[in-house]
């Protein structure tokens, strides 16, 4: 079903840690793409890399890089991160928004960008307004994310290790991006190399695209349609090749499951701190998010965590584990529940259970990283539902019950 419309290290590459989107901004002042030539770039990567990787691994890749992007582009808040989802017969639109101030009374609402699933043609398309993409980035290692730290990424490799998945899987990823196309296939002797082809669209197709931008901002009138043009903006169009199934709409909300953002809790599911996220309910148990993107889901020795959480910072490593010391995250996850439980006291009660459950991650460290208002506040509530129980005493002998 889709969602509802409110939204520690093995060496095997992950380009996600902390930062930011593969694509560059495009200026407001031109289009300068001189330097994008056409031409065949062999990407130094064969076809069997990563071997554990899938379409839903790679999706994970292309969603990081269009929410980072934008997030940098419009230097957006990334917390909440809020999408708008519209579910037709013939597609899925999934839309970023933003309000732009005319005048002292008046703002219109701006289009920064899409996500669309056509199921006829089971295409997938990714749409960044105002942005750009060069050959640089194609090499390994090469991004636009470092030092970014409202964004979720940094290796630099995904982008291109997310296009060999999805082409050795029969997929056809295509990108408009800096007045150029972009396409990607296997080549060598074996045909086992990634690489990409770079070619110019017609002159015609350009001028088109400038003059349907022109007419579609006249005025001062903010982007509103959900097209994208070639010379401002980088849009990821990936289908199937011809005597292949077809992605299916079940597989793109599966993809989905990846990001925060496509599922989001209703309001009483979620509590939003400073620290990150408490997430409530079953269906989110056990499920951490860094940056609205999920990573491996164990806690402490590999214990489950009884609830749900999206931290606001940190790292993950090539494996989407988070890099992350022990007790250093169970400080954060204390942290969100001391915050959660001075919005919602009633979930004190919630919270005093978990140190029934045995090992819980939860409240790992909880004698070293709760605060003593925190301490006091649960001592009071233990106080005040049992008090005539015994749960502590003074002599170092006895033993708590």
């Amino acid at each position: 079903m889709p969602p509802s419309k409110r939204q520690r290290v093995k060496e095997e590459p992950d380009p996600s840690d902390s930062g930011g989107s593969e694509y560059g901004v495009e200026s407001d002042k031109g289009d300068h793409h001189e330097n994008v030539a056409p031409g065949i770039h062999m990407l130094g990567l064969s076809q069997d890399y990563v071997p554990s990787w899938t379409e839903g691994d790679a999706f994970r890749e292309w969603y990081q890089n269009w929410k980072d992007s934008i997030i940098q582009t419009f230097n957006l808040n990334p917390r909440p991160f809020i999408l708008e989802q519209n579910t037709t017969d013939s597609d899925i639109q999934i839309t970023i928004h933003r309000k732009i101030q005319i005048g002292a009374d008046r703002s219109q609402k701006e289009l920064l960008g899409y996500i669309k699933f056509i199921k006829q043609t089971g295409t997938l398309e990714l749409a960044n307004f105002s942005a750009a993409l060069d050959p640089r980035h194609l090499s390994l290692g090469g991004t636009t994310k470092r030092d970014g730290s409202k964004t979720a990424g940094t290796h630099g490799e995904g982008f291109k290790v997310a296009a060999l998945v999805m082409t050795r899987n029969n997929r056809v990823v295509h990108i408009e991006a800096s007045s150029v196309y972009w396409r990607f296939g296997f080549r060598g002797d074996n045909k086992d190399k990634l690489a990409c082809q770079i070619t110019k669209p017609a002159t015609s197709t350009i001028k088109k695209h400038h003059d349907s931008l022109l007419s579609e901002t006249k005025n001062g009138r903010a982007r509103k349609n959900l097209t994208s043009y070639v010379h401002r903006d980088v849009i990821v169009r990936i289908s199937t090749s011809k005597g292949h199934e077809s992605i299916k709409e079940q597989q793109f909300w599966d993809w989905s499951s990846v990001a925060i953002d496509l599922h989001c809790p209703s309001p009483e599911k979620i509590i939003r701190t400073e620290h990150g996220d408490l997430l409530i309910g079953p269906q989110f148990a056990g499920r951490i998010y860094l940056k609205g993107l999920r990573v491996s889901g164990h806690g402490l020795d590999g214990v489950t965590y009884s609830y749900g959480y999206d931290f606001a910072s940190g790292r993950i490593n090539r494996d989407r584990e988070r890099m992350m010391k022990q007790r250093e995250e169970a400080r954060i996850v204390a942290s969100i529940w001391e915050l959660a439980v001075a919005e919602r006291p009633e979930l004190t009660k919630e919270y005093v259970r978990l140190f029934d459950v045995v090992r819980s991650p939860d409240v790992a460290f909880a004698d070293t990283v709760v605060s003593k208002n925190m301490a006091e506040h649960v001592w009071q509530y233990l106080l005040n539902s049992a008090p005539d129980c015994f749960f502590y005493a003074e002599d170092p002998d006895s033993r708590p019950i």
